[in-house]
């Protein structure tokens, strides 16, 4: 009948319960392609579609995980530069104590 779309949303969100918290956020960004499908009479566009949203959410996911990686990359480089620079501001204040001494002699 006419809310076969709208009993189609719901279904399909239901379904993804792991996430009870989107339910109808899913169920309004699912409507307009279950509708499409319902009329068109073509179960290919709602695969396809399901398709394309299931990579670009893994693609996003990849993405962000590529950005936690560089940038847990990058907070590795600074405490190494720091490292870097204390044992550098050490070595420099050896070698002032040594001068110190030797200027005393």
């Amino acid at each position: 009948g006419k809310f076969a779309p709208l009993i189609s949303a719901a279904l399909f969100s239901i379904y993804h319960l792991f996430a009870p918290w989107e339910n109808i956020s899913r169920m309004i960004a699912v409507l307009p392609f279950i509708y499409i499908v319902y009329c068109k009479k073509n179960i290919c566009i709602g695969i396809i579609s399901h398709c394309m949203v299931n990579f670009l959410s893994c693609f996003v996911i990849f993405l962000a995980l590529l950005q936690l990686i560089n940038s847990q990359l990058i907070l590795e480089v600074i405490v190494s530069g720091f490292e870097v620079s204390r044992v550098i501001a050490e070595m420099s204040h050896k070698m002032e104590i040594a001068d110190l001494g030797n200027n005393l002699n």
